[in-house]
């Protein structure tokens, strides 16, 4: 029996039980969901041939299509965030994963290539609510063990989407058909949903109302934030019309004027400040995690097609001896925060390991893949690549978030979903153009492509360990401290304390 003055705050310790399972139930939702969002923004990456075969296309038109997820994810992740603080976080997360869900169940009728377009099309559009929209709930709602926990999730389970996408969807396609993909996923998110509907607690910018007339200038922002992402993925594809182009820029330029005048003449503006001026580390984190994420694709992409070549594996046998890579780096990245406390490491510290792991990777391949490529001369240099990226942890996104406050809550981790998906397109790039062999029955197991693939890959590798060292040697008065791991000193930043103590909106019963 505990007495009134050691009980839990708000009742017995039941209660406090209760509530802590609560919690990890909808951190479960969260992790779900977010997973579910990155793999299929990237499973469908290397499955462009089985698709173009079945619906009797090329693979140009193909991958153009597969695009329109990431594409309409983009469009809709920065001012879906914004619309998700302002109409409810927890209402557009379910009302997002259940489209996502639906449309997910009919992909096995898609016969055309103008359906995979809709369908992918409408799932991004989702996905991009989704994900801005989770982190919205996890930041307003949680607090103390339970929102760290979640923001570890959060980020883990993007990680792990983010890396076992490349890596097991071509093996997903040999074996199951591309077809099922989607439905597989669609069903994950209703998981998502039902917990989601029965954990997570609404909650809202309460200094802002909703009104029709925000539509139009939050479309606006996402088709200027879409412009540069275009231009990406047309020169992925090698489409080099000019003309194209130069109305894609033209596109951004006016789109970007156009939201900035009509949210100026809003009485309830979409953005009443200038966020990246209020808080210019936002850009600052969105950019190391977009270079990060680059790199690493790139890595995973690039050693596959080593592998694939120059040892001459099929699908399947890249796809396991790439988990050497891929398990490393989803779990260094969860038990971060835990290998700091144990061994009170700053983040510095732990980045600098990282970094030092890299180098080893790249060293390790030269020095034992002097004449061919083999499973066992790659095993050092995936798992120390693998640890190497998963140790990475400069800067946390939490950090801005705190100095923010709740109200731009759903929005700033639309921020990072951009920038996250920015990094995965400029990989793509780097696949798609510099590495155009990827597909292993065109080039007969040349073992220059090989070797050819694997250093695209060290220098992926090397980039991310040089740009990490610059924003290491950043000073702290232009980033600010993060956590009490920053520099090992006290953080400069009182945690908002509106996250726990803000009002809000009297909680709908039905949600």
């Amino acid at each position: 029996m505990s007495s009134p003055e050691t009980a839990p705050p708000g009742g017995t310790h039941e209660h406090a039980k209760a509530k802590a399972a609560q919690h990890r139930r909808a951190i479960a939702s969260i992790a779900i969901a977010v997973f579910v969002c990155w793999l299929g923004s990237t499973a469908f990456l290397s499955s462009g041939q089985a698709v173009a075969t079945t619906l009797d296309a090329t693979r140009t038109e193909v991958s153009l299509a597969l695009s329109a997820y990431a594409v309409a994810l983009i469009l809709v992740c920065v001012a879906g965030g914004r619309l998700a603080d302002i109409a409810g976080r927890k209402r557009l997360f379910l009302w997002a994963a259940i489209i996502f869900s639906i449309v997910g169940l009919i992909a096995p009728f898609v016969q055309s290539l103008l359906g995979l377009f809709a369908l992918r099309a409408t799932m991004g559009a989702a996905a991009g609510i989704i994900l801005s929209a989770t982190g919205g709930v996890l930041v307003t709602t949680m607090h103390g063990a339970a929102r760290h926990n979640a923001w570890l999730w959060w980020r883990g389970a993007g990680m792990a989407g983010v890396v076992l996408g490349p890596v097991l969807g071509p093996l997903i396609t040999d074996t199951i058909t591309w077809r099922w993909i989607e439905p597989l996923s669609s069903l994950a998110m209703i998981l998502a949903v039902i917990l989601g509907a029965m954990n997570m607690k609404e909650s809202h910018d309460d200094e802002a109302a909703f009104s029709p007339a925000m539509i139009l200038p939050t479309l606006l922002l996402g088709v200027g934030l879409l412009a540069p992402y275009l231009l990406i993925v047309f020169a992925r594809e090698s489409v080099g019309n000019i003309v194209l182009w130069a109305a894609v820029i033209v596109m951004g330029i006016v789109a970007v004027a156009g939201f900035i005048v009509l949210n100026r003449r809003l009485v309830n503006p979409v953005f009443n400040q200038n966020i990246a001026s209020h808080n210019p580390r936002l850009w600052l984190t969105d950019s190391f995690s977009a270079i990060h994420i680059c790199g690493l694709f790139v890595a995973l992409a690039a050693y596959s097609v080593a592998l694939e070549i120059g040892a001459g594996l099929t699908t399947g046998e890249t796809a396991l001896v790439m988990l050497l890579m891929a398990v490393p780096t989803i779990g260094f990245h969860l038990s971060a925060h835990h290998v700091r406390e144990r061994w009170a490491f700053t983040r510095q510290a732990q980045t600098e390991i990282g970094c030092v792991l890299l180098v080893l990777s790249v060293v390790f391949f030269y020095v034992l893949n002097r004449g061919e490529i083999t499973v066992w001369t790659m095993v050092p240099t995936l798992v120390l690549a693998g640890s190497g990226f998963g140790m990475l942890r400069l800067f946390g996104h939490m950090g801005v978030i705190k100095t923010t406050g709740v109200r731009w809550a759903a929005t700033l981790f639309g921020t990072r979903t951009f920038g996250n998906h920015s990094g995965t397109a400029l990989g793509g790039l780097v696949v798609g153009v510099v590495l155009a062999s990827t597909s292993t029955t065109l080039v007969a197991q040349d073992p220059k492509l090989a070797m050819q693939a694997a250093t695209i890959a060290n220098i992926a590798i090397i980039t991310v360990v040089v740009v990490t060292g610059i924003f290491i040697l950043l000073k702290h008065q232009v980033l600010g401290f993060e956590d009490v791991h920053w520099h090992g000193g006290e953080p400069d930043i009182v945690e908002d304390t509106s996250v726990a103590s803000a009002p809000t909106r009297p909680e709908n019963p039905s949600s």
